[in-house]
């Protein structure tokens, strides 16, 4: 299975990849490697990889400055997704997010989300 992953430079990213079976074929991306959201870079950079699935846990989490940079969460934890999602849509992959926790930092009630954008 060819997997892209998003942010890699986390946490949470690299405890997945170190988790990843290596029979898959894993394309791992953090921020300097692609900015998800940039909706051009991340349309050439992962249209032509056709991945069978996307993995994003790619998230601006530092919540103090979300609430003083709010167009920079929005193009981050909204848009980057969307960006995401719409190269699956393109390429037929599959999309799974990173759950989000909420302002007061508590985890959701649902550990994943995951949609097929197609």
């Amino acid at each position: 299975m060819r997997l892209v992953v998003t942010g890699t430079g986390g946490g949470l990213g690299r405890a997945f990849l170190a988790q990843v079976p290596a029979h898959h074929d894993v394309h791992a991306f953090d921020r300097s490697a692609l900015d998800i959201g940039d909706h051009d870079a991340v349309r050439q950079t992962l249209d032509p990889l056709r991945a069978d699935a996307i993995v994003n846990l790619a998230a601006f989490t530092k919540v103090d400055v979300n609430e003083s940079e709010p167009a920079r969460a929005f193009r981050d934890n909204a848009m980057g997704p969307q960006h995401l999602a719409l190269s699956a849509r393109a390429t037929g992959a599959v999309t799974r997010a990173r759950p989000r926790s909420s302002a007061r930092g508590t985890p959701p009630t649902s550990c994943t989300t995951s949609s097929t954008a197609r």
